[in-house]
């Protein structure tokens, strides 16, 4: 029996109901309407309900199914139509966010400019407070995923902060980009249970429909299994399907390598574990790694302008350069600590807050992208790894 159906077993017997089915596409109308036909007959005859046939594409053929018992896995691996079956994948939001100020006055975060028109950037992730004074006025709307007893507005608040406010709150630094930028919010990510792909697919078509004048959304969420060289991950077939019907550019994070010790520079090698995750290796998405803004002597991992310690790495699969795009998200020490040398930015409780991940480069680089996409600055190269906007402001490439 393979490891993966034998995992998969042990997860349906801990209480796992629901896995995601691949069936082959043999692509001959006869021979898949045969196929199916016989896939819905074995459904019957394991007493399972009819198969939810799921959106990630064009030539994809996957099925959420459900009543899962341990003791129907075996006979759908050994199904002769199985192409996979597993666990739809699951995001959580690592929570490493450090408040450094409580209460700090933040009259200097002004409103927008009335009767000024803002790039706009669409921000799916835990969402911001809907009475967040400081948030609020760059809000342009909000759509709510989540219900009240798993709503954590942290990370969504710290995102929000760096597309509003990012030099501002990061003590002017001229590095960081000098525009200001409204945003979307869609709060989707629980603190606690389990966000699968298959869910988030659903909110992202529907939020996509809804603000179909947004063309520009950040996905700061990702999976922690590293891409391989010969296959992309479902779900960024899928995330590429809904950039090409809807005309949208995701922005999506690399990743954070968390293993100690973490990688220096010049990088150390360490195999293939600090690759990019899904959904980076996603071919119409932009991939976002990261710099250290900062770097504190004889305890940060790197110095200042190199790549963060966490930051993963290129290619993805079929050798396509990833990450495309980097941008400032932080540096540490070995162990991941960072107190000195993160990004700030808000806390969602009116609080100044510290913190690193390629979670926060990629919604920066969605600003731009936007602030370029609306008309309001252009862009050019300026050096064979540079791009530089209107404004002085840049944007670096990553090096392959």
């Amino acid at each position: 029996m393979p490891a993966g159906v034998r995992r998969l077993k042990r997860l349906v017997s801990y209480g796992l109901n629901t896995i995601k089915f691949r069936l082959f596409n043999h692509r001959d109308d006869r021979l898949n309407a045969a196929l199916m036909r016989a896939f819905l007959q074995r459904l019957r005859e394991l007493n399972l309900p009819e198969p939810e046939l799921l959106n990630y594409g064009p030539g994809l053929q996957i099925f959420r199914l459900s009543e899962i018992r341990p003791e129907v896995v075996d006979d759908l691996a050994n199904f002769v139509g199985t192409q996979s079956l597993s666990e739809f994948t699951a995001f959580r939001i690592v929570k490493q966010i450090s408040t450094l100020t409580e209460g700090m006055d933040f009259t200097f975060l002004g409103p927008p400019e009335v009767g000024r028109e803002y790039p706009v950037v669409g921000l799916i992730d835990t969402g911001t407070h809907p009475d967040d004074s400081i948030l609020s006025p760059w809000r342009v709307d909000r759509a709510n995923y989540v219900v009240p007893d798993e709503e954590d507005f942290t990370h969504g608040s710290f995102i929000a902060g760096l597309v509003a406010f990012g030099r501002e709150l990061n003590q002017g630094d001229i590095r960081f980009p000098n525009i200001a930028t409204k945003f979307v919010d869609v709060a989707a990510l629980p603190k606690k249970d389990r966000f699968t792909e298959d869910h988030a697919l659903a909110v992202i078509e529907e939020v996509l429909v809804k603000y179909s004048a947004v063309r520009v959304w950040n996905l700061s969420f990702g999976s922690r299994i590293p891409c391989k060289d010969n296959v992309f991950s479902d779900y960024a077939a899928a995330l590429d399907d809904l950039q090409d019907r809807y005309n949208v550019m995701f922005t999506l994070a690399a990743g954070n390598y968390q293993v100690p010790p973490l990688r220096g520079w010049p990088a150390e090698s360490l195999g293939e574990t600090d690759r990019i995750c899904g959904p980076g290796d996603s071919v119409r998405g932009i991939t976002v790694g990261s710099l250290a803004n900062a770097a504190e002597v004889g305890t940060s991992r790197v110095g200042e302008e190199e790549p963060s310690p966490f930051s993963r790495r290129g290619p993805g699969p079929a050798f396509v350069p990833k990450p495309e795009l980097v941008h400032y998200g932080g540096n540490c020490d070995s162990d991941g600590r960072f107190t000195g040398t993160g990004l700030l930015s808000l806390d969602g409780q009116g609080n100044l807050a510290e913190s690193i991940g390629t979670s926060f480069s990629s919604p920066i680089v969605a600003g731009l992208l936007a602030t370029v996409q609306s008309g309001q600055r252009w862009l050019r190269f300026v050096g064979p790894n540079l791009l530089e906007l209107s404004s002085n402001d840049f944007l670096l490439l990553s090096l392959h």
